[in-house]
């Protein structure tokens, strides 16, 4: 994880993915990563945003598994930090860990270690307890295009295929 740091680092200030020649940057980890320290990783974003302030840093959580274990607590651990960083500077937060954990009709996975409650990767959108099956890939896009539209200069559109003129166009997601 710490060599995902630097390379991540490396392509924004040595390979130029910063403005102009791209809006956003995202870093993110695997759910392998769980011993990566949120510290390191915040620290590396937050100096990229202070270097490249034309440009978008778009913080994101570590995805999960549908462990119960210490692994799935250190994960969330990371989480609560980045979360609890991104909403004391106001940065914009892909929060891929809470879509991961929210079945279709809403309802949150969670388990519970030392009297403690953890979310934990919904096993409808996974078929091997961490990496994403189809279902699961669709739902972390929509919050990914979800996440991107609050970048955007103009509305946002449903599908990006609307027919006719502006007037027919909807600035909902569906």
């Amino acid at each position: 994880w710490q060599e995902k740091f630097t390379i991540f680092d490396n392509s924004v200030r040595l390979a130029g993915w910063r403005a102009t020649a791209v809006d956003a940057v995202l870093d993110k980890l695997c759910y392998i990563d769980e011993g990566a320290s949120a510290a390191g990783y915040l620290a590396s974003m937050d100096a990229l945003a202070v270097s490249y302030p034309t440009t978008a840093v778009v913080y994101a959580t570590m995805p999960l598994t549908t462990g119960e274990d210490a692994d799935n607590v250190l994960r969330n651990l990371y989480n609560q930090a980045v979360r609890a960083h991104c909403a004391a500077i106001g940065a914009l937060l892909y929060d891929i860990a809470d879509i991961e954990a929210h079945a279709p009709d809403g309802a949150e996975q969670t388990f519970e270690s030392g009297g403690q409650t953890y979310q934990k990767l919904y096993s409808g959108y996974t078929d091997d307890g961490g990496h994403l099956a189809t279902a699961g890939r669709q739902r972390v896009a929509q919050g990914w295009y979800a996440a991107a539209a609050t970048l955007a200069p103009c509305r946002v559109f449903a599908d990006g295929f609307e027919a006719g003129d502006a007037a027919d166009w909807s600035p909902t997601i569906p």
